[in-house]
């Protein structure tokens, strides 16, 4: 399941923004690999908050969880690397066979300065991505996660997929979690495709 992150509560809203996010949330739709699906044979190049490669080989070999968002987002973003932060918590030491990714839609801003110091407030493992968006669209696409970032005036305005994805160390799609999941879903949902 997949929801859309507002673009900008109503009592801030400009008449031209809400139109906006209105065709934004109309046209966005939800699709990419299914659960089971393999993520093989993709190519995208971005990189962490520390300068080291992030690609596919980054992810094989090792289980991951990705939540792509930005680090401006006022709400559903805090809430879900919340939850994910609380649920990596309740795995323990099972936490240290699980890769957790915070992937910004908006490069622009979120610099590898502002997203180490964002990723930090949530959990010591989680790890902030970012790079152009030409290859940030090669990973999004793909797995059907969905963003837009437009500009009107001194405003920005993020649409995007509020999703978790849990990636097996074979690039399988093994699930899909809700940004609203609770960290007990989290680490339940975990523990049992680690005892696998």
């Amino acid at each position: 399941m997949t929801t859309f992150h507002p673009i900008a509560r109503a009592k801030r809203s400009t008449p031209a923004s809400f139109l906006l996010w209105l065709a934004l949330t109309s046209a966005l739709s939800v699709s990419g690999l299914a659960r089971g699906a393999v993520l093989d044979g993709i190519s995208f190049h971005l990189a962490d908050h520390r300068g080291q490669p992030f690609d596919h080989a980054r992810l094989a070999g090792h289980w991951s969880v990705l939540f792509f968002g930005y680090t401006h987002c006022p709400d559903v973003c805090p809430l879900g690397l919340s939850r994910l932060a609380g649920g990596l918590r309740r795995l323990g030491e099972l936490a240290r066979q699980v890769n957790p990714y915070f992937i910004t839609v908006d490069p622009e801003r979120d610099t590898p300065a502002r997203l180490a110091s964002y990723v930090k407030a949530f959990h010591p493992r989680l790890v902030g991505v970012s790079g152009p968006l030409a290859e940030l669209r090669a990973l999004t696409g793909p797995l059907g996660v969905k963003f837009l970032v437009a500009k009107i005036g001194d405003e920005v305005i993020v649409q995007h997929s509020s999703q978790m994805i849990i990636l097996a160390p074979d690039g399988r799609v093994a699930a899909r979690l809700a940004h609203t999941s609770s960290p007990e879903k989290i680490a339940g949902a975990l523990r049992r495709l680690l005892a696998r």
